[in-house]
């Protein structure tokens, strides 16, 4: 082809027959609705179906726009006769179905990957776009070139970068459209348009061209010439192919949807049925009417008839006249469900009684409404609940029994305290008396007798005391009476009263307090019994010649007061042991230790009634450290330790280094 600026003798664009035109058209917009209804078989397809949908895209878009360019073509009106080239004819068939291949395929590149998103990508869509554009411009000027005529055809560039522009535009816009989630109205919208904008190309394509007689042209023309209506049956066929294609892709579509559909259904049906059939509760489906559809074994068997309301009845029964015919609990079932079903009643758990007296029973009753738009039915279960409500009354028995023991255990406390502490008291009086000679000199044996029994009197009224604290604290009736208490001053009088008892054993006390302590508000009373306690034990636990060491110091919105020995020791289990009241964790002692067990069990009392915690960590032969938090204020411990945030004590290394234990 040559392209010149020279006078043109005849355009193209006015001769056309507008009967042909509108059929070039109708084969446009149908081509394009074939290609979005196979494109979003290629969207989705993966392996060797994705290659078999690229193919029939390409196939019934690539020959539709070749038909729709030669039906066009035939609509042409030369002053002249002409054929076509058979070999070009063939070739723009084959560059149309080629170059709609290669942008369906450049433009779905990344979704075949399992994972990918399905919409295809930017990048990828312009080079698709471009594939096709460039494709379907050139199966328009490679089929008119086939054309042999007494005369040549040449372009006005300007119109033809337009048609050329045009295609690009289009092709890219038919990409999109059909690789994207459609529904079947807008691909039939998007399909109209497309196809009159891809008929829009090829005309503004005849505008560019004009006819130039040239008698000598068609005789130096090379190839195989086709007559026109030789090229009209060929059209026709690929017409033909074009229109089973779109009837072959809508009924392979709908009946591929059909089938996965009814597949669904089937599967799902198969697991809902094994499901309900495993299920060992009364469990049915019934519909808005009250009709059962289908129901459990459980449900069905005989037996069930007196334990629920509707037992034993089979699907297609009406559930609703049998709940009418089962008394007062059959009422009260019917107007649950109907109220369900019509959804003007929560899906909530009722109960029910079946029979009176002993042998009567509690069923919960479920019932879950489905929907589909409004209310159609519901799920109904039935559950015997009996053994439950049984439990939960010998529950309560029970709690009531241990209740009251708890309290009987407190009066008994509370009077035996007072009877024995009056004989006590009287006890430690006249043998105080009698080891001091106030009533006249005595021998040395029977002050020392009068010795013994007034620290005998002395640890019983202790023991006393802590039994009665111990029962307090754990029933919740200590009464605390919190005042603002110098730590510093308890500490130092604490260690003075076990002082005596260490420097008999050799036992060094250590003491670090830190000078910055904020007063705390607690029980000074409850306070100095905490930590007489842990120093008491602490040194009754170590070994001649070893080391107690008392810590104190701020952290956070708490005080960290630590107790630290080189005694024995603990194992885990034997901690859990030693923590219970009236137990002790191991009797291993060169000298005897004395002691009822309740010391550490009251002390980690006290500190809970407190809002502090006690935390002890032990190696045997290595020594023991607990540590306690106590808030400054009224408030409970530090909000980084209720929060998660736990404080925690300094590594034990008494002796020697050894693991962190928690």
């Amino acid at each position: 082809m040559h392209f010149t600026s020279e006078t043109l003798s005849q355009s193209l664009l006015p001769g056309h027959d507008p009967w042909l035109v509108a059929l070039a058209i109708l084969v446009a917009v149908l081509a394009s609705f074939v290609a979005f209804d196979l494109g979003q078989r290629i969207r989705v397809a993966r392996g060797a179906a994705r290659l078999l949908w690229l193919a029939g895209g390409a196939v019934a878009m690539g020959g539709g726009i070749w038909s729709m360019h030669f039906i066009a073509m035939l609509a042409l009106h030369l002053p002249v006769g002409f054929a076509y080239d058979l070999p070009l004819t063939l070739l723009s068939l084959l560059i149309a179905a080629v170059a709609t291949g290669a942008g369906f395929t450049v433009a779905t590149l990344g979704q075949a990957a399992p994972g990918a998103t399905a919409r295809p990508g930017q990048a990828p869509l312009l080079a698709g776009g471009l594939c096709l554009g460039l494709g379907i411009a050139g199966m328009h000027y490679v089929g008119m070139a086939a054309i042999l005529a007494p005369g040549r055809i040449v372009y006005d560039p300007v119109v033809l970068a337009l048609s050329v522009l045009v295609a690009l535009v289009t092709a890219t816009a038919a990409l999109h459209l059909a690789l994207s989630e459609i529904g079947r109205v807008r691909r039939i919208l998007a399909a109209l348009v497309m196809g009159a904008a891809i008929s829009g190309m090829h005309f503004i394509g005849m505008a560019a061209a004009r006819f130039v007689p040239d008698p000598a042209a068609q005789a130096g023309a090379a190839g195989i010439p086709v007559p026109p209506t030789i090229l009209a049956g060929l059209i026709a066929a690929a017409a033909i192919i074009v229109f089973a294609l779109a009837v072959i892709a809508t009924r392979l579509d709908r009946r591929i949807s059909e089938l996965q559909a009814q597949r669904q259904l089937d599967v799902l049906d198969e697991r809902h049925a094994a499901t309900l059939n495993a299920l060992p509760m009364p469990l049915a489906l019934i519909d808005g009417r009250g009709t059962i559809l289908t129901a459990n074994p459980p449900w069905q068997w005989p037996g069930e008839r007196e334990r629920f309301v509707g037992g034993g009845s089979r699907p297609g029964e009406d559930y609703f006249a049998l709940c009418g015919g089962a008394g007062a609990a059959g009422a009260e079932v019917r107007v649950h469900l109907a109220g369900v079903v019509l959804g003007i009643r929560p899906a909530a758990a009722v109960e029910y009684m079946i029979g009176a007296g002993a042998a009567g029973r509690t069923i919960r009753l479920l019932a879950a409404p489905i929907a589909e738009g409004r209310a159609v039915g519901a799920v109904v279960a039935h559950l015997d609940i009996t053994a439950e409500r049984v439990a939960e009354h010998r529950m309560r028995e029970a709690m009531r029994t241990v209740e009251a023991a708890d309290n009987a255990k407190t009066t008994f406390l509370a009077h035996m305290s007072h009877e024995l502490r009056t004989p006590l008291n009287a006890i430690l009086g006249f043998s105080e008396l009698i080891r001091d000679a106030h009533l006249g000199p005595l021998p040395e044996r029977y002050r020392g007798y009068a010795e013994d029994i007034h620290r005998s009197g002395q640890h019983l009224l202790a023991l006393v005391n802590d039994v009665l604290d111990l029962s307090r604290v754990e029933s919740g009736r200590i009464e605390l009476q919190p005042e603002p208490v110098d730590l510093g001053s308890d500490i130092q009088d604490a260690v003075s009263l076990v002082a005596q008892r260490a420097e008999a054993h050799g036992i060094t006390i250590e003491q670090h307090v830190a000078r910055d302590l904020p007063l705390l508000s607690a029980d000074p009373l409850r306070l100095r019994q905490i930590l007489i306690n842990l120093l008491t034990n602490a040194v009754k636990f170590t070994p001649d010649g070893g080391r107690v060491t008392i810590d104190a110091v701020t952290v956070a919105r708490s005080v960290r007061i630590t107790v630290a020995d080189t005694g024995i020791g603990m194992t885990e289990q034997e901690i859990a042991l030693a923590l219970e009241p009236f137990r002790q964790a191991r009797k291993l002692s060169r000298r005897p230790r004395e002691g009822s067990g309740l010391g550490l069990p009251l002390a980690k009392a006290l500190v809970q009634s407190h809002g502090g915690m006690l935390m002890i960590d032990s190696k045997p032969e290595v020594g023991t450290r607990i540590t306690i938090l106590l808030p400054t204020g009224t408030e409970a411990v530090s909000e980084e330790a209720g929060s998660g945030a736990m404080i925690e004590p300094p590594p034990l290394s008494i002796g020697r280094p050894v693991s962190r234990r928690r």
